[in-house]
């Protein structure tokens, strides 16, 4: 192969590269707002307490609330930051396709995340297909963040981005920072809390035997009820 041939296999693989490094940093920036969501978010803060903190805890309660919202309301707040960040962005003289294409993909986070709560029916043929075919983050990869203590796969745009924050510990190294710098602690799920009560309130119950008599004898038999 000539030079001309070596040169244009290295753009082709530059441009690879840059595709793959756009929907990770993509899918990062939306599994780390969620991620700050769920841990530090508080209803009674202003104006986000109420429209995005309260949503996102009834949300583990009930999975499937939100997706009756529209593409506008899973992502208003979303696009206004991706406006503010491309505002700041062409001053600072950096505002380039690749930050563009981050934020376009960003913005869709949550209508990718809907996706992942409705059944094939609802979804149609093509997202399915893109879902089956692990283009786009499957409902079965989704299901890990609401188990267990929903503290992990906040990442809602691949299928391909939480296995490699989850090998890496890196949701569980940034809250240990975040508390030997602050004193902060993340904050435990109010489903999560419900399920505990419910699990200490049976494991504390006590089973009684039940007394039995036989009929053919004097035994008496303890049974537990």
């Amino acid at each position: 192969m000539d030079h001309s041939t070596w040169i244009l296999i290295a753009e082709i693989s530059n441009f690879i590269a840059t595709l793959f490094a756009i929907v990770f940093v993509a899918d990062l920036l939306v599994g780390f707002v969620h991620w700050a969501e769920d841990n530090y978010g508080q209803v009674h803060w202003p104006i986000i307490g109420k429209s995005v903190i309260e949503p996102n805890l009834l949300h583990h309660s009930k999975p499937k609330a939100f997706c009756k919202n529209n593409w506008w309301q899973s992502a208003d707040y979303q696009i206004m930051g991706a406006l503010t960040l491309m505002v700041i962005a062409s001053f600072g003289g950096w505002l380039h396709w690749e930050l563009v294409a981050v934020l376009a993909l960003a913005v869709n986070g949550n209508e990718v995340h809907k996706w992942s709560h409705r059944s094939k029916q609802e979804n149609g043929k093509l997202i399915t297909w893109l879902q089956d075919h692990k283009l786009i983050q499957s409902r079965r990869q989704h299901s890990n963040h609401h188990s267990g203590d929903k503290n992990t796969y906040y990442c809602t745009l691949t299928e391909w981005v939480n296995p490699i924050l989850e090998k890496i510990h890196f949701w569980r190294s940034l809250e240990w920072t975040i508390e030997k710098v602050t004193g902060v602690s993340p904050r435990v799920d109010p489903a999560v809390l419900k399920r505990q009560a419910r699990e200490r309130a049976q494991a504390s119950t006590i089973t009684l035997p039940e007394i039995t008599y036989s009929a053919h004898a004097s035994t008496v038999y303890l049974e537990a009820v």
